[in-house]
Protein backbone atom coordinates (compact mmCIF):
# COMPACT_ATOMS: atom_id res chain seq x y z
CA UNK A 1 0.00 0.00 0.00
CA UNK A 2 3.31 2.08 1.11
CA UNK A 3 4.45 1.68 -2.72
CA UNK A 4 0.88 2.41 -4.17
CA UNK A 5 0.38 5.83 -2.17
CA UNK A 6 3.88 7.03 -2.70
CA UNK A 7 2.92 6.80 -6.64
CA UNK A 8 -0.16 8.36 -5.73
CA UNK A 9 1.38 11.49 -4.57
CA UNK A 10 3.71 11.38 -7.34
CA UNK A 11 1.47 11.90 -9.78
CA UNK A 12 -0.54 14.62 -7.87
CA UNK A 13 2.89 16.46 -7.83
CA UNK A 14 3.19 15.92 -11.51
CA UNK A 15 -0.92 17.30 -11.94
CA UNK A 16 -0.01 20.28 -10.29
CA UNK A 17 2.92 21.53 -12.40
CA UNK A 18 2.43 19.92 -15.72
CA UNK A 19 1.56 21.70 -19.00
CA UNK A 20 -0.93 19.65 -20.77
CA UNK A 21 -1.43 20.36 -24.33
CA UNK A 22 -4.18 21.11 -26.43
CA UNK A 23 -5.80 19.74 -29.38
CA UNK A 24 -5.52 20.67 -32.84
CA UNK A 25 -8.77 19.75 -35.04
CA UNK A 26 -8.49 20.61 -38.76
CA UNK A 27 -12.31 20.67 -39.45
CA UNK A 28 -13.37 17.69 -41.99
CA UNK A 29 -13.46 18.88 -45.69
CA UNK A 30 -14.34 17.38 -49.21
CA UNK A 31 -13.45 18.43 -52.85
CA UNK A 32 -10.13 20.79 -53.60
CA UNK A 33 -12.57 24.40 -52.78
CA UNK A 34 -12.61 26.30 -50.05
CA UNK A 35 -14.46 26.16 -46.76
CA UNK A 36 -15.96 28.76 -45.14
CA UNK A 37 -16.53 28.32 -41.29
CA UNK A 38 -19.27 30.45 -40.77
CA UNK A 39 -20.30 30.39 -36.72
CA UNK A 40 -19.51 28.47 -33.81
CA UNK A 41 -21.62 28.42 -30.03
CA UNK A 42 -20.39 29.52 -27.19
CA UNK A 43 -19.17 26.47 -25.30
CA UNK A 44 -17.50 25.52 -28.68
CA UNK A 45 -19.19 22.13 -29.28
CA UNK A 46 -20.83 22.38 -32.90
CA UNK A 47 -19.45 24.97 -35.24
CA UNK A 48 -20.89 25.44 -38.75
CA UNK A 49 -19.59 25.97 -42.38
CA UNK A 50 -19.73 25.82 -46.06
CA UNK A 51 -17.79 22.82 -47.90
CA UNK A 52 -18.05 21.62 -51.49
CA UNK A 53 -21.59 22.63 -52.11
CA UNK A 54 -22.99 21.49 -48.71
CA UNK A 55 -23.52 23.51 -45.60
CA UNK A 56 -22.25 21.28 -42.48
CA UNK A 57 -22.60 20.68 -38.96
CA UNK A 58 -19.48 19.74 -36.77
CA UNK A 59 -19.49 17.95 -33.56
CA UNK A 60 -16.78 18.30 -30.94
CA UNK A 61 -18.04 15.04 -29.29
CA UNK A 62 -17.27 13.23 -32.05
CA UNK A 63 -14.62 15.20 -34.16
CA UNK A 64 -17.16 14.83 -37.39
CA UNK A 65 -19.40 16.44 -39.45
CA UNK A 66 -22.75 16.24 -41.15
CA UNK A 67 -24.23 17.73 -44.15
CA UNK A 68 -27.21 19.50 -43.48
CA UNK A 69 -28.11 21.11 -46.58
CA UNK A 70 -27.02 22.16 -49.80
CA UNK A 71 -24.78 25.49 -50.27
CA UNK A 72 -27.51 26.10 -53.83
CA UNK A 73 -30.37 26.15 -50.99
CA UNK A 74 -29.15 27.43 -47.70
CA UNK A 75 -26.24 29.90 -46.71
CA UNK A 76 -25.62 29.38 -43.06
CA UNK A 77 -24.89 32.47 -40.98
CA UNK A 78 -24.11 31.40 -37.30
CA UNK A 79 -24.99 28.52 -34.96
CA UNK A 80 -26.14 28.78 -30.96
CA UNK A 81 -27.82 26.23 -28.94
CA UNK A 82 -31.63 26.57 -27.64
CA UNK A 83 -31.68 24.01 -24.37
CA UNK A 84 -30.28 20.63 -26.09
CA UNK A 85 -31.14 21.77 -29.72
CA UNK A 86 -28.61 23.40 -31.96
CA UNK A 87 -30.07 26.03 -33.72
CA UNK A 88 -28.45 28.05 -37.43
CA UNK A 89 -29.35 31.16 -39.30
CA UNK A 90 -29.28 31.44 -42.55
CA UNK A 91 -31.07 32.58 -46.12
CA UNK A 92 -32.41 30.50 -48.18
CA UNK A 93 -33.28 32.71 -51.94
CA UNK A 94 -32.26 35.59 -49.60
CA UNK A 95 -35.33 35.01 -47.15
CA UNK A 96 -34.33 34.04 -43.32
CA UNK A 97 -34.20 31.18 -42.34
CA UNK A 98 -33.46 28.66 -39.01
CA UNK A 99 -32.25 25.16 -38.65
CA UNK A 100 -33.48 22.94 -35.24
CA UNK A 101 -31.56 19.63 -35.08
CA UNK A 102 -28.67 17.84 -32.99
CA UNK A 103 -25.51 17.97 -32.81
CA UNK A 104 -25.10 14.59 -35.15
CA UNK A 105 -26.84 16.40 -37.70
CA UNK A 106 -30.31 15.52 -37.64
CA UNK A 107 -32.95 18.72 -38.00
CA UNK A 108 -34.77 20.23 -40.36
CA UNK A 109 -34.86 24.19 -41.81
CA UNK A 110 -38.19 26.49 -41.77
CA UNK A 111 -38.38 29.93 -42.87
CA UNK A 112 -39.06 32.60 -39.96
CA UNK A 113 -41.69 34.99 -39.35
CA UNK A 114 -41.63 37.98 -42.07
CA UNK A 115 -41.34 41.31 -40.73
CA UNK A 116 -44.88 42.80 -41.07
CA UNK A 117 -45.08 40.94 -44.39
CA UNK A 118 -41.78 41.97 -45.58
CA UNK A 119 -39.48 39.37 -46.14
CA UNK A 120 -35.77 40.08 -44.44
CA UNK A 121 -32.21 38.04 -44.64
CA UNK A 122 -30.09 36.79 -41.37
CA UNK A 123 -26.83 38.66 -40.94
CA UNK A 124 -23.54 36.99 -40.97
CA UNK A 125 -22.72 36.38 -36.93
CA UNK A 126 -26.27 37.89 -35.78
CA UNK A 127 -27.49 35.20 -33.41
CA UNK A 128 -27.42 34.62 -29.91
CA UNK A 129 -28.67 32.94 -27.01
CA UNK A 130 -29.39 32.98 -23.50
CA UNK A 131 -29.89 29.16 -23.43
CA UNK A 132 -33.98 29.96 -23.68
CA UNK A 133 -34.43 32.64 -26.34
CA UNK A 134 -32.85 32.97 -29.48
CA UNK A 135 -32.24 36.32 -31.33
CA UNK A 136 -31.82 36.35 -35.29
CA UNK A 137 -30.72 39.74 -36.82
CA UNK A 138 -30.70 40.59 -40.87
CA UNK A 139 -31.89 43.81 -42.89
CA UNK A 140 -35.53 43.87 -44.67
CA UNK A 141 -34.91 43.18 -48.57
CA UNK A 142 -36.39 46.19 -49.47
CA UNK A 143 -34.63 49.26 -51.30
CA UNK A 144 -33.70 51.20 -47.75
CA UNK A 145 -33.05 48.61 -46.10
CA UNK A 146 -34.14 48.25 -42.32
CA UNK A 147 -33.21 46.41 -38.94
CA UNK A 148 -34.88 43.31 -38.54
CA UNK A 149 -35.03 41.16 -34.93
CA UNK A 150 -36.16 37.75 -34.65
CA UNK A 151 -37.42 36.49 -31.36
CA UNK A 152 -38.17 32.76 -30.65
CA UNK A 153 -39.89 33.57 -27.07
CA UNK A 154 -42.75 35.52 -29.22
CA UNK A 155 -41.98 33.59 -32.41
CA UNK A 156 -41.85 37.01 -34.42
CA UNK A 157 -39.98 39.35 -36.37
CA UNK A 158 -39.51 42.94 -35.17
CA UNK A 159 -37.96 46.20 -36.48
CA UNK A 160 -35.53 48.11 -34.61
CA UNK A 161 -36.24 52.35 -34.74
CA UNK A 162 -32.66 53.57 -36.19
CA UNK A 163 -31.72 57.33 -34.27
CA UNK A 164 -32.90 60.68 -35.80
CA UNK A 165 -30.58 62.60 -33.17
CA UNK A 166 -27.63 64.02 -33.05
CA UNK A 167 -27.61 62.60 -36.89
CA UNK A 168 -30.39 61.55 -39.36
CA UNK A 169 -30.29 57.77 -40.67
CA UNK A 170 -31.69 56.99 -43.81
CA UNK A 171 -31.82 53.37 -43.47
CA UNK A 172 -29.45 51.00 -45.54
CA UNK A 173 -28.72 49.64 -41.80
CA UNK A 174 -28.12 46.21 -40.76
CA UNK A 175 -27.49 44.03 -37.44
CA UNK A 176 -23.90 42.48 -37.23
CA UNK A 177 -23.63 41.15 -33.86
CA UNK A 178 -25.84 40.03 -30.98
CA UNK A 179 -25.00 39.23 -27.23
CA UNK A 180 -26.09 36.70 -25.37
CA UNK A 181 -28.31 39.41 -23.04
CA UNK A 182 -30.15 40.88 -26.22
CA UNK A 183 -27.31 44.13 -26.81
CA UNK A 184 -27.06 44.36 -30.31
CA UNK A 185 -24.31 45.76 -32.50
CA UNK A 186 -24.38 46.82 -36.48
CA UNK A 187 -24.30 50.02 -39.10
CA UNK A 188 -26.54 52.72 -40.81
CA UNK A 189 -26.05 55.79 -42.86
CA UNK A 190 -26.32 58.22 -42.09
CA UNK A 191 -26.79 61.91 -44.23
CA UNK A 192 -23.47 63.40 -44.19
CA UNK A 193 -24.40 67.04 -44.36
CA UNK A 194 -22.81 70.50 -42.62
CA UNK A 195 -21.18 70.04 -39.82
CA UNK A 196 -20.29 66.39 -40.78
CA UNK A 197 -17.13 67.93 -43.16
CA UNK A 198 -15.77 64.35 -43.65
CA UNK A 199 -17.92 63.58 -46.52
CA UNK A 200 -19.21 65.64 -49.14
CA UNK A 201 -22.64 67.74 -48.36
CA UNK A 202 -25.51 65.06 -49.47
CA UNK A 203 -23.46 61.81 -49.12
CA UNK A 204 -23.80 59.45 -46.83
CA UNK A 205 -21.57 57.09 -44.49
CA UNK A 206 -21.60 53.72 -42.76
CA UNK A 207 -21.68 54.37 -38.44
CA UNK A 208 -21.71 51.97 -36.24
CA UNK A 209 -24.92 51.80 -33.58
CA UNK A 210 -25.33 49.85 -30.80
CA UNK A 211 -28.48 49.02 -28.39
CA UNK A 212 -31.13 46.58 -27.43
CA UNK A 213 -33.81 44.58 -29.06
CA UNK A 214 -37.03 46.68 -28.94
CA UNK A 215 -35.41 50.30 -28.70
CA UNK A 216 -34.36 52.77 -30.30
CA UNK A 217 -30.34 52.39 -31.16
CA UNK A 218 -27.66 54.92 -30.05
CA UNK A 219 -24.66 56.01 -32.62
CA UNK A 220 -21.16 54.89 -31.44
CA UNK A 221 -18.20 57.43 -32.14
CA UNK A 222 -15.20 56.76 -34.13
CA UNK A 223 -11.61 57.38 -33.07
CA UNK A 224 -11.58 60.96 -34.23
CA UNK A 225 -13.54 63.84 -33.95
CA UNK A 226 -17.26 62.48 -34.99
CA UNK A 227 -18.06 65.55 -37.64
CA UNK A 228 -15.01 63.96 -39.73
CA UNK A 229 -17.02 60.76 -39.94
CA UNK A 230 -15.39 57.61 -41.10
CA UNK A 231 -16.83 54.46 -42.01
CA UNK A 232 -17.40 51.83 -39.55
CA UNK A 233 -18.85 48.44 -38.79
CA UNK A 234 -18.73 46.70 -35.73
CA UNK A 235 -18.28 42.90 -36.55
CA UNK A 236 -19.18 41.56 -32.83
CA UNK A 237 -20.18 42.12 -29.55
CA UNK A 238 -19.16 40.28 -26.18
CA UNK A 239 -21.74 38.08 -24.58
CA UNK A 240 -22.10 40.66 -21.86
CA UNK A 241 -23.15 43.22 -24.31
CA UNK A 242 -20.09 45.31 -22.78
CA UNK A 243 -18.10 45.92 -26.00
CA UNK A 244 -18.56 46.18 -29.70
CA UNK A 245 -15.13 45.12 -32.04
CA UNK A 246 -14.82 45.60 -35.40
CA UNK A 247 -13.25 48.00 -38.16
CA UNK A 248 -12.45 51.58 -39.34
CA UNK A 249 -12.24 52.21 -42.82
CA UNK A 250 -9.85 55.33 -43.52
CA UNK A 251 -6.81 55.86 -44.99
CA UNK A 252 -6.47 51.72 -43.84
CA UNK A 253 -8.81 49.64 -42.22
CA UNK A 254 -7.64 49.43 -38.29
CA UNK A 255 -9.30 47.32 -35.71
CA UNK A 256 -10.85 49.44 -33.44
CA UNK A 257 -13.01 48.51 -29.59
CA UNK A 258 -15.93 50.70 -28.11
CA UNK A 259 -16.62 50.52 -24.47
CA UNK A 260 -20.22 50.15 -24.25
CA UNK A 261 -20.61 50.87 -20.60
CA UNK A 262 -20.83 54.36 -21.42
CA UNK A 263 -21.91 57.43 -23.20
CA UNK A 264 -20.15 57.89 -26.38
CA UNK A 265 -18.85 61.07 -26.22
CA UNK A 266 -15.05 63.25 -27.21
CA UNK A 267 -13.39 61.45 -24.23
CA UNK A 268 -15.17 58.21 -24.68
CA UNK A 269 -14.71 56.95 -28.70
CA UNK A 270 -13.72 54.01 -29.55
CA UNK A 271 -9.62 52.70 -29.20
CA UNK A 272 -7.47 51.36 -31.75
CA UNK A 273 -6.17 47.90 -31.25
CA UNK A 274 -2.45 48.46 -31.70
CA UNK A 275 -0.78 45.66 -34.00
CA UNK A 276 1.87 43.44 -33.12
CA UNK A 277 5.50 42.92 -34.30
CA UNK A 278 6.08 39.70 -35.96
CA UNK A 279 9.04 38.30 -35.77
CA UNK A 280 10.81 37.69 -38.57
CA UNK A 281 8.51 39.65 -40.79
CA UNK A 282 9.87 42.92 -42.71
CA UNK A 283 6.68 44.11 -43.63
CA UNK A 284 4.57 46.59 -41.11
CA UNK A 285 1.26 45.54 -40.22
CA UNK A 286 -0.74 48.33 -40.87
CA UNK A 287 -5.17 46.65 -41.33
CA UNK A 288 -7.23 44.33 -39.71
CA UNK A 289 -10.21 43.96 -37.73
CA UNK A 290 -11.65 42.43 -34.57
CA UNK A 291 -13.89 39.98 -35.61
CA UNK A 292 -14.82 38.03 -31.64
CA UNK A 293 -15.14 38.44 -28.27
CA UNK A 294 -13.70 35.90 -25.88
CA UNK A 295 -17.02 35.09 -23.86
CA UNK A 296 -16.06 36.55 -20.67
CA UNK A 297 -15.22 40.26 -23.32
CA UNK A 298 -11.65 40.25 -21.55
CA UNK A 299 -9.84 39.42 -24.84
CA UNK A 300 -10.55 40.69 -28.86
CA UNK A 301 -9.66 38.38 -31.57
CA UNK A 302 -9.17 39.29 -35.14
CA UNK A 303 -6.34 39.27 -37.77
CA UNK A 304 -4.16 41.64 -39.26
CA UNK A 305 -1.95 42.50 -42.12
CA UNK A 306 0.36 44.66 -44.08
CA UNK A 307 -0.95 46.75 -47.39
CA UNK A 308 1.42 47.79 -49.93
CA UNK A 309 5.55 45.88 -50.25
CA UNK A 310 8.76 46.16 -48.99
CA UNK A 311 11.46 45.99 -51.43
CA UNK A 312 9.17 45.58 -54.68
CA UNK A 313 8.20 42.27 -52.60
CA UNK A 314 4.40 42.20 -51.71
CA UNK A 315 3.03 40.86 -48.27
CA UNK A 316 -0.97 39.60 -48.21
CA UNK A 317 -0.59 37.04 -45.07
CA UNK A 318 -2.45 37.74 -42.18
CA UNK A 319 -2.23 37.30 -38.65
CA UNK A 320 -3.91 36.17 -36.14
CA UNK A 321 -4.63 39.07 -33.40
CA UNK A 322 -5.08 38.79 -29.62
CA UNK A 323 -6.05 41.95 -28.16
CA UNK A 324 -6.18 42.41 -24.23
CA UNK A 325 -8.99 44.80 -23.60
CA UNK A 326 -8.12 45.78 -20.04
CA UNK A 327 -4.40 46.11 -20.59
CA UNK A 328 -4.33 47.55 -23.95
CA UNK A 329 -1.78 45.19 -25.30
CA UNK A 330 -1.81 42.72 -28.59
CA UNK A 331 -0.17 39.68 -29.46
CA UNK A 332 -0.13 37.17 -32.17
CA UNK A 333 -2.62 34.61 -32.14
CA UNK A 334 -0.22 31.57 -32.84
CA UNK A 335 2.11 32.91 -29.69
CA UNK A 336 -1.30 33.42 -27.81
CA UNK A 337 -2.50 29.47 -28.78
CA UNK A 338 1.34 28.05 -27.70
CA UNK A 339 1.27 30.00 -24.86
CA UNK A 340 -2.39 29.53 -23.47
CA UNK A 341 -3.33 26.09 -25.03
CA UNK A 342 0.05 24.43 -25.86
CA UNK A 343 -0.33 23.85 -29.51
CA UNK A 344 2.15 24.99 -31.94
CA UNK A 345 0.09 26.11 -34.49
CA UNK A 346 3.62 27.41 -37.16
CA UNK A 347 4.75 23.72 -36.60
CA UNK A 348 1.62 22.02 -38.12
CA UNK A 349 1.50 24.21 -41.11
CA UNK A 350 -1.11 27.33 -40.45
CA UNK A 351 0.95 30.22 -41.50
CA UNK A 352 -1.87 32.38 -42.52
CA UNK A 353 -4.95 33.16 -40.67
CA UNK A 354 -8.25 34.21 -42.17
CA UNK A 355 -10.25 34.63 -39.35
CA UNK A 356 -11.39 33.74 -35.80
CA UNK A 357 -15.26 33.36 -36.39
CA UNK A 358 -15.41 32.41 -32.19
CA UNK A 359 -13.94 32.03 -28.89
CA UNK A 360 -15.54 29.19 -26.18
CA UNK A 361 -16.40 29.53 -22.94
CA UNK A 362 -13.78 26.97 -21.96
CA UNK A 363 -10.89 29.17 -24.04
CA UNK A 364 -11.18 27.05 -27.29
CA UNK A 365 -10.21 29.07 -30.51
CA UNK A 366 -12.10 28.55 -33.46
CA UNK A 367 -11.18 29.96 -37.16
CA UNK A 368 -9.46 29.60 -40.05
CA UNK A 369 -6.60 29.87 -42.30
CA UNK A 370 -4.25 28.16 -45.31
CA UNK A 371 -2.02 25.38 -44.14
CA UNK A 372 1.63 26.08 -45.96
CA UNK A 373 1.48 27.40 -49.13
CA UNK A 374 -1.79 26.09 -50.05
CA UNK A 375 -4.50 29.21 -51.48
CA UNK A 376 -7.52 27.21 -49.99
CA UNK A 377 -9.09 28.25 -46.62
CA UNK A 378 -9.48 25.28 -43.59
CA UNK A 379 -11.28 25.53 -40.64
CA UNK A 380 -9.10 24.63 -37.35
CA UNK A 381 -10.66 24.22 -33.57
CA UNK A 382 -7.75 24.34 -30.86
CA UNK A 383 -9.46 22.77 -27.96
CA UNK A 384 -8.05 23.80 -24.19
CA UNK A 385 -5.53 21.54 -22.48
CA UNK A 386 -7.61 18.44 -20.77
CA UNK A 387 -5.13 16.86 -17.34
CA UNK A 388 -7.64 13.82 -18.18
CA UNK A 389 -5.40 10.72 -18.53
CA UNK A 390 -3.50 11.73 -15.03
CA UNK A 391 -6.78 12.42 -13.05
CA UNK A 392 -8.00 8.75 -14.76
CA UNK A 393 -4.80 7.35 -13.36
CA UNK A 394 -4.93 9.28 -10.10
CA UNK A 395 -8.60 7.71 -9.29
CA UNK A 396 -7.24 4.40 -10.02
CA UNK A 397 -4.66 4.94 -7.40
CA UNK A 398 -7.02 5.82 -5.32
CA UNK A 399 -9.49 2.88 -5.80
CA UNK A 400 -6.53 0.79 -5.19
CA UNK A 401 -5.57 1.97 -1.91
CA UNK A 402 -8.94 1.40 -0.90
CA UNK A 403 -8.85 -2.02 -1.75
CA UNK A 404 -6.31 -2.98 0.14
CA UNK A 405 -7.51 -1.33 2.83
CA UNK A 406 -10.63 -3.67 3.02
CA UNK A 407 -8.06 -6.46 2.59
Amino acid sequence: MKRILLVAVALLAIAGTASFAGVLYQLPWAGAAAMTPTGANSDGSVVVYSDDGSVKLWSRATNTSAIIGATTSYTPTGVVKQGSTVVVAGNSGGVAQRWDGTSAGVGTWSALPTLGGTAWAASGNAIASNGTTVWIGGLTNTTTKGIAVYDSASNATAAVALPSSPHAYVGNATINAIASNGHIAGTGNVVAHPPLTGTKTGQNAAATLYGETGNTLSELWSTIEPNERPTTRPNCISSDGKYAGGVLNGTYSVPVVWDLTSPQSDTNKAVFVPLPVYPGNLFLQNTGEIQCFSQDGTMAFGYSRSIGNEGGVTNSTRYGLVYDVAAGTSQDLTDYIKTTLGVDMAAAGWTNIISVIGVAADGSVIGSGKIGASSLTRGFVVVVPEPGSILALLTGCVGLVALRRRR
